[in-house]
């Protein structure tokens, strides 16, 4: 007890800052224990008084604590750490750092950090190695025309942010200077009083203005106290603040106990903001992952972490010399100068400037990002690139550097988000021109005005320098709204104008009903939006709903067709009869029959998964209309135009189906050129089919619910915990199903069942479904967004419970007319309505009066529409997944419910959820699902809004890294799901491979991960856990985003007689779950662009798309293995810090 008191005096100490008491403390416990007491409390006890003396910056007492923990403990993994950071940081001993990981590594093999600790100190000492080593074979010149071989003294400093660099000045016996010293320098060729130096006075002038440090260079020199280095002249220092060593040693911070969690990367001090949904609502859905501070405090602590990361890799120790920068002389130079086109000049002699665009640059949003390229063509030698201002700095960077002649330019190292470049290679001046190209780029997410001034030091002044200027002025929504609406129209043909042969036979018929909805809902007309008094309005409301929603679907369908112009072109198409395709693993070969040609369309804009135009043209876009192109006749637009069909999409070129018709009326002959103008068509009938249901919604109350009286719902304990109720459900379960069973004669608004994954949504909609068969006069439809969704609850609900006798819940399954009905499941088959073509047919009255229960998805609830229903004909209506769909989408089911239908809305917001591609609707919330918007409306405690928690569906370990990453922390485990002998729940397999794109594909794939994967499913077979069952292919799934990868996995699958795995693009597996998933990430660094500031506009899959991440992981119960390129994953896309967590809990349980 004594111990144990003694140790809580030396915490309550150490938190106070008493670090002496708290190390005399800690020091009476370990003398206090027995020899009998565990490791585990003497390094408890070490490790506690270690973190004392590093307070203190006692290293030597650091390292031996560690090293004492390590001798009775050798796979430590703490005390490795910090005995290598004390080593490091506080000692500057690398060589015997690196001796540590190495043992650290050989213990523990399977430790990532230990790794990771090894590879880095390789790195740090092979550039002190090199930094050793001098190189004759470069000149430093004072002046770029000069050839005495006298040595320039150059500005001093490499500024790596606006704070000076600090260092100490030693003597050579290295005891610190105990007076701070400020280093003088003199720019080149200049005097310190800013006139112009001769080349007399030059040396003289900068011996004198170093004197303090340079006239006695045995005696004293400049000192790095992180990297314990030390420097005999300016040059070399400059050299050394550059370099890997410096950087990787002030990275390693002091331990410091920061309350909140850590600033998002990628942002300034002023960047960090207080997050709106959290300060208006008190809640933030996105958690954790939320890129904004969750209260004053979190953001005060923001800031005071970067300024003390600032501080550290400036700092050198307590007393310092301030080493003044390159820019920080140029300015005051400058500014003392009388002629100021001395020292810095727009245009100077023997140096040609070329730049790409504009200096000053307009831009209308908030996040924005631009780039300039010069091209400096000069016999001079370029010394050094540096961006001058510091007020924008932290948004302009030096992008890249090529130098040499023009044909064969080579590139220079250039450091990441790097304001100052020198170069390495300095030579005097020569006879042969060089060509210097540098881009400059540009970022900001904020408004404002950005100016920087660019500086070309070609060793003698006048500098050159170029002035730089962005203006990110915000323009009103309305405003945009309208120049966007006259660009989308911008070279569109006007259809009503044209005549269209349409294509015949349409390998898509249409029905006079949907011909139908195509005539009453006409494309879009921008002049006929721009005066609509919806769009100015900005909140959505009962009185405004119908026309706001109309407008905002045809907003987007603008949107849409300004994202698909991209592709349309005039070309000159290659006509043929055949073509052989070979994406993946098999070819295609096409014969064109009855009359028909193909044609070959290169496109100017390459078809990417990635973007959102890309993938807008890959799922809407099945036709195009082409139209005879004459090159001397550019302005004309033509009187008649032809319907093709699109057979194929590749990357940079679409194949299409010509009609007879078109054929034969334009003379095409195969292997012939057809000189065409081509615009890609959406298919429009999906908007027109939400228009409908807006048209078709009987009551706007029953998506805007009457909130203001108080809501009341029956309750008994006999209804709560009746015997007829499943004993599975719990408690949260059992409320909602005491809803939904209400008396419809108490009215009650939408029931919200928000859950996220595994909770049981489906499994309590199926048992309150069958509660309400129970009720006479009932009728329930089912609505979700997938077909797959819609399948589970016949085979795994309806089905078995009509098997034993529960003939009222035969359900009546609604597929659309036109799905090959063999891709079917065939339980699923059973209750589907099928013609004597064996083809599925539409329900007709008699047939949904004829069955009680009614499933369908969302689209296919149209098809009950118009056949004659009453308006209570369903009693209830539930809808699943309806977080995935638009709001316009999801009242589709309801046009056929009335004022007294209970409507239930079951969904989980971190699930995936459809894409919006106009700025405006996106900013009216058109991209927000019905259900998130009535969560939002209802307040706190309405009891129709109900939240399931306790997960059923996967381990421990799955479910603490989603909650705490996408949850909120809020989920807890329901059951014990069992987990693997040898493989951790999360686990993760590293495949270096290349991402790579089939030139006829539109997708990508790894071959890497492809063999990788079948490796480890076909271990994972062979080590099969008793406690998962009977060993079954079906319960292991793969999953990827791209359609050639799932090709590829398949077909090894096969090869290896695996095929019974289930492998499957992540848009289909929603409402599933297996034992184990294997994720294939695909992509790496090899295509993917690191420029954060295009992240909200490129889709790489599970790097870039948390929700698809999301619900990838979520279809797990034991074991999610991700496989791919760790150093992609944590350094691209969205979801890097979804992966660097991952990796830290991977690391802290490591795979046995």
């Amino acid at each position: 007890m004594a111990t144990k008191s003694l140790e809580t005096r030396a915490s309550e100490c150490f938190q106070k800052g008493q670090y002496d008491e708290a190390i005399k403390h800690y020091t009476l416990c370990l003398s206090s224990v027995s020899q009998t007491a565990s490791k585990d409390t003497k390094a408890t006890l070490l490790f506690n008084r270690s973190s004392c003396y590093l307070k203190q910056k006692l290293f030597e007492n650091v390292v031996e604590d560690c090293s004492t923990i390590l001798k009775f403990d050798t796979k430590n993994t703490r005390a490795y750490a910090r005995k290598i950071k004390a080593l490091c940081n506080g000692l500057g001993r690398f060589s015997e750092a690196h001796q540590t990981a190495k043992r650290w590594y050989a213990a523990d093999s399977q430790n990532a950090q230990a790794k990771k600790e090894v590879e880095r100190l390789e790195i740090i000492l092979n550039a002190m190695k090199e930094q050793d080593e001098e190189d004759d074979d470069v000149l430093v010149s004072d002046r770029g025309d000069r050839g005495d071989g006298e040595e320039r003294t150059p500005p001093e400093g490499k500024e790596a942010d606006p704070d000076n660099i600090s260092l100490n000045v030693t003597t050579s016996s290295g005891n610190v200077s105990k007076t701070p010293l400020q280093i003088k320098t003199s720019l080149p060729g200049t005097l310190q009083n800013g006139s112009r130096n001769n080349d007399n006075t030059d040396s003289d002038s900068a011996s004198s203005s170093q004197s303090s440090v340079k006239s006695d260079n045995t005696a004293k020199q400049l000192h790095c106290v992180p990297c314990s280095m030390e420097f005999k002249n300016n040059e070399d220092l400059d050299v050394h603040l550059s370099s890997e060593v410096h950087r990787q040693s002030v990275s390693l911070e002091e331990d410091k106990n920061w309350k909140f969690r850590p600033p998002p990367r990628g942002l300034t001090s002023e960047e960090y903001t207080i997050c709106p949904r959290q300060q208006t609502s008190g809640t933030c859905k996105y958690g954790t992952r939320c890129t904004h501070a969750h209260s004053d405090a979190e953001l005060v602590e923001w800031k005071q972490r970067f300024d003390y990361r600032r501080h550290n890799s400036t700092s050198s120790g307590d007393q310092v010399a301030v080493k003044r920068s390159y820019a920080e002389l140029l300015m005051e130079k400058w500014i003392r100068a009388e002629n100021k086109d001395a020292v810095m000049k727009e245009a100077i002699e023997n140096v040609k400037v070329h730049v790409n665009s504009d200096l000053t640059v307009t831009m209308s949003t908030k996040r924005c990002t631009n780039a300039w390229t010069f091209t400096l063509t000069s016999r001079d030698c370029l010394h050094r690139i540096i961006l001058l201002d510091d007020a924008s700095r932290a948004h302009y960077s030096i992008g890249s550097v090529t130098v040499g002649p023009k044909k064969s330019q080579k590139i220079q190292k250039v450091e990441d988000n790097c304001v100052e470049w020198t170069n390495p290679s300095i030579k005097l001046k020569g006879n042969n021109e060089n060509v210097y190209r540098i881009k400059i780029v540009f970022k900001a997410e904020i408004f404002g005005t950005f100016r920087q001034s660019v500086v070309f030091d070609f060793g003698s002044e006048p500098v050159l320098y170029q002035q730089l200027c962005v203006d990110a002025t915000p323009v009103s929504d309305i405003e945009k709204l309208q120049q966007d609406l006259i660009i989308s129209e911008k070279g569109r043909w006007d259809l009503a104008k044209l005549e269209i042969i349409q294509y015949k036979p349409s390998p898509f018929p249409i029905l006079d009903g949907d011909r139908q909805l195509l005539e009453n809902y006409q494309p879009p007309v921008a002049e006929e939006l721009r005066k609509s008094p919806s769009i100015a309005e900005l909140n959505l409301s009962a009185e405004n709903y119908r026309q706001r929603m109309h407008d905002l679907l045809y907003i987007e369908e603008m949107a849409q067709y300004a994202s698909i112009a991209r592709y349309n072109v005039k070309t000159a198409l290659q006509i043929v009869d055949k073509f052989i395709l070979l994406p993946a693993n098999n070819a295609t070969a096409k014969y064109a029959v009855n009359g028909e040609l193909f044609a070959r369309m290169k496109l100017n804009t390459e078809i990417s998964e990635d973007t959102s135009h890309g993938r807008l043209i890959l799922q809407t876009v099945n036709t195009v209309l082409l139209a005879p192109f004459d090159p001397k006749k550019k302005n004309k637009e033509p009187e008649t135009v032809y319907e093709a069909m699109v057979e194929e999409k590749g990357k940079d070129f679409i194949m299409v189906r010509i009609s007879k018709e078109c054929v034969q009326e334009l003379g095409l002959k195969p292997d012939k050129e057809l000189n065409a103008e081509v615009q890609f068509q959406l298919n429009r009938l999906p908007v027109c089919e939400m228009h409908h249901a807006i048209d078709k919604l009987q009551d706007v109350r029953l998506v805007f619910p009457d909130l203001d009286h108080s809501i009341s719902i029956p309750w008994t304990p006999r209804r709560q915990w009746s015997d007829k109720l499943d004993a599975r459900l719990n408690t949260k379960q059992k409320e909602a199903i005491v809803a939904m069973t209400t008396s419809l004669e108490i009215e009650l608004p939408p029931i919200l069942l928000v859950g996220p994954y595994g909770t049981g949504k489906t499994f309590t909609l199926a048992q309150a479904a069958k509660q309400i068969l129970q009720q006479e006069g009932t009728r329930i439809l089912i609505c979700t967004h997938s077909n797959s969704a819609a399948d589970l609850y016949i085979k795994d609900y309806f089905h078995p419970y009509v098997e034993d006798n529960h003939l009222e819940a035969k359900p009546l399954r609604i597929y659309y007319r036109n799905r090959w009905i063999q891709t079917v499941n065939e339980t699923v088959q059973k209750y589907c309505l099928i013609d004597p073509s064996f083809n599925f047919r539409m329900p007709t009255k008699e047939d949904i009066e004829g069955h009680r229960v009614i499933v369908a998805t969302l689209s296919t609830s149209k098809y009950l529409y118009d056949i004659g229903l009453e308006p209570d004909c369903f009693t209830h209506i539930l809808l699943d997944e309806a977080a995935q769909a638009l709001e316009c989408e999801t009242i589709m089911p309801l046009a056929v419910a009335s004022k007294k239908t209970r409507i239930v809305l079951a969904g989980d917001h971190m699930q995936m959820s459809p894409e919006v591609h106009s700025d405006f609707t996106r900013g009216r919330n058109l991209h927000i699902s019905l259900l998130e918007r009535l969560y939002d409306l209802y307040p706190g405690e309405q009891p129709c809004k109900i939240l399931l928690c306790e997960n059923y569906r996967s381990h421990k370990a799955i479910l603490d890294y989603t909650s705490e990453l996408f949850y909120d922390n809020k989920l807890v485990a329901g059951s014990k799901q069992p987990r693997h002998e040898v493989f951790y729940p999360l686990s993760f397999f590293t495949a270096k491979g290349e991402d790579v794109q089939h030139q006829n594909s539109t997708a990508f794939y790894n071959n890497a991960e492809v063999y990788e994967i079948v490796e480890r499913i076909s271990e994972l077979k062979k080590m099969w856990p008793k406690s998962w069952g009977s060993q079954d292919d079906g319960a292991i799934g793969v999953v990827s985003p791209y359609a050639d990868q799932v090709v590829r996995i398949r077909s090894e699958l096969r090869k290896r007689k695996m095929g019974g795995v289930s492998v499957e693009r992540v848009f289909n597996v929603q409402g599933k779950q297996f034992r184990a998933i294997f994720l294939s990430t695909v992509r790496t660094r090899n295509t993917c662009s690191t420029d954060t500031t295009m992240e909200d506009f490129m889709d790489f899959g599970f790097l870039s798309n948390a929700k698809l991440l999301t619900t990838a992981i979520t279809r797990a119960q034991s074991l999610v293995a991700v496989v791919g390129d760790p150093v992609s994953l944590c350094s691209i896309g969205k979801c890097r810090y979804d992966y660097w967590y991952l990796n830290i809990v991977i690391v802290e349980n490591p795979i046995y």
